[in-house]
């Protein structure tokens, strides 16, 4: 028979797992934040560059300081959402229950803010094609222009769906711990309880 301290001494091992599981998935979470922060410069100048080259006349009246002042508009744009998503990243709503949700939290998230303001930007230099710039679907991180796609950052993030996995893991068993110390502790209230003269 399982003594209460035995169940008591597995029930706070298994919250301290959670909690040790809680702060790594907050790691992993800053981690992938910053891996997708800092690819934005970088994917935003990209996908610039294939509409200026859509529109060659566009550009060449432009001219390079126009072109370059466009990329530190865009530039700017990536900073600010970089910025932004870093200091967000405890008030995304994260769906841990597969890993597709979590580039579809990241990417609706990125997509909302960005893509806007990509769009008037180019749109105002006069490259009027931009406005035909879309989200892909079903995990927002990639953009469409035409026909083509172009990534934002990428979809998975392996660490942070393994981080999510193994909280939960944790997250059962502290359960089923707890279960475990109630029913113990039921027990001994039970056994040590003088029973009804029958």
């Amino acid at each position: 028979m399982t003594t209460t301290a035995e169940t008591h001494a597995a029930l706070t091992a298994a919250e301290e797992h959670v909690e040790l599981c809680t702060r790594r998935l907050s790691v992993v979470m800053t981690e992938c934040v910053d891996a997708v922060a800092s690819q934005l410069t970088d994917r935003l100048d990209a996908l610039a560059k294939v509409v200026v080259i859509a529109e060659p006349a566009i550009t060449l009246n432009l001219g390079t300081s126009g072109v370059e002042q466009l990329r530190r508009e865009l530039a700017g744009v990536a900073h600010r959402e970089g910025t932004h998503l870093r200091s967000a990243v405890g008030d995304l709503d994260w769906n841990e229950e597969h890993e597709a949700n979590i580039a579809r939290t990241m990417g609706k998230y990125l997509s909302d803010r960005i893509i806007p303001d990509v769009k008037r930007i180019l749109t105002l230099a006069g490259y009027t094609s931009a406005v035909h710039l879309r989200e892909s679907t079903p995990d927002y991180n990639e953009v469409i222009y035409a026909g083509k796609t172009l990534l934002i950052f990428e979809r998975d993030y392996p660490p942070l769906g393994d981080a999510f996995s193994e909280l939960f893991r944790a997250e059962h068993t502290s359960w089923r711990a707890r279960q475990a110390h109630e029913l113990a502790c039921v027990e001994e209230v039970w056994d040590a309880s003088t029973p009804a003269n029958r």
